[in-house]
């Protein structure tokens, strides 16, 4: 695979694309959706794969809701290509609230959002993502 310009997201792995959130900051979500836009363009069927993506209890930003709205207005586009937005949780509290939330995202953007205890069994739902398409 060619080499894509990714400001935030790894792709070493293609077609499974990672995020590591721990250090997420604002600013990040404009380089994530100009790295999904890129993705997008480029056409090729992956996952995306967030380690500690689910944001805990900290306070909504303007960047968060500006990347919601991206999703929303774009969740065709990103579906031609995205198998799947997979979170990796390894603190237990946080699964019954973060599956509740990606139940709803999945709903709500007609893309597949799951959450996953442990990054292997994600990435091999990932990989079955895949290859179904």
């Amino acid at each position: 695979m060619p080499a894509l310009a990714l400001k935030l997201l790894d792709h070493g792995d293609f077609p499974l694309v990672r995020l590591d959130a721990t250090d997420w900051r604002p600013a990040h979500g404009v380089a994530l959706i100009d790295d999904l836009e890129t993705l997008i363009e480029h056409g090729q069927p992956f996952v995306l794969i967030i380690k500690n993506g689910a944001g805990g209890n900290r306070k909504r930003t303007e960047d968060d809701k500006a990347r919601m709205l991206w999703f929303k207005a774009n969740n065709q586009r990103l579906a031609t290509c995205c198998r799947g937005i997979f979170t990796v949780l390894t603190a237990p509290a946080q699964q019954p609230k973060a599956e509740k939330q990606t139940a709803g995202l999945s709903a709500a953007m007609g893309l597949r959002f799951q959450v996953f205890a442990d990054a292997e069994e994600a990435e091999a739902q990932a990989r079955r993502a895949l290859d179904r398409a």
